[in-house]
């Protein structure tokens, strides 16, 4: 009696792989959705191939050409010319755009170019008013500290570091001016809002050193 032997199915090199395929078909799905929010159309798509290298960016506050255009700004020497009104559906004015004269070029010869909104203005002036009233509110605290007579702050460079402190942990060490004067008078200038706070530790700066206070 002789054996029969059914060859086995050949087993296949390269078995699919399911996980990928519905990967790579989720994928497909999120780019065409991605497209239509993004409103990208062939059209655009070419484009933007024939503009390579010339889209816009953002300078990063540590470039030179920054500081440069602030001081310029500052000192009045900035010209802005008006290039766009943006309004809502009511017609009424929400933002104003406008760009700075002359153009300008980064020190890699690309066109720099400065623009003003009028709404971003105001957020930001919000965001700074906000930012300000956060530091004179920890100001205030501060104060309170140095008129215990159990304070830690008795010495003029450890009222100074503090106050540095409370200015750099929001932002505002740039905003506001630290003066310290030989009475012990701590001068707080908000040099946007025009504001001076002055702070007092009644001499225990002399306390420390073993003098009478005043």
């Amino acid at each position: 009696m002789s054996e029969v032997i059914t060859p086995s199915p050949a087993a296949r090199a390269f078995p699919p792989n399911w996980p990928f395929r519905i990967g790579l078909v989720a994928l497909v799905l999120y780019v065409l959705y991605a497209s239509s929010i993004l409103d990208i159309t062939w059209a655009r798509f070419v484009e933007g191939f024939g503009h390579g290298g010339r889209f816009l960016t953002v300078l990063p506050r540590t470039r030179s050409e920054d500081r440069i255009f602030r001081e310029a700004l500052a000192g009045g020497q900035v010209r802005w010319r008006w290039v766009h009104d943006k309004y809502d559906e009511e017609g009424k004015l929400v933002d104003r755009y406008r760009v700075s004269e002359p153009a300008a070029t980064s020190a890699e010869g690309y066109r720099l170019e400065w623009y003003h909104s009028t709404r971003k203005a105001e957020l930001d002036a919000l965001a700074r008013t906000r930012q300000l009233e956060r530091t004179l509110k920890d100001l205030a605290e501060l104060q309170q500290k140095l008129t215990s007579p159990r304070t830690r702050y008795r010495r003029r460079a450890k009222v100074t570091e503090a106050v540095a402190a409370i200015l750099q942990a929001h932002g505002t060490t740039d905003w506001i001016e630290l003066q310290i004067d030989e009475h012990d008078r701590i001068y707080v200038v908000d040099s946007f809002n025009r504001r001076v706070q002055v702070f007092h530790y009644y001499g225990l700066a002399q306390a420390a050193d073993g003098r009478q206070q005043p």
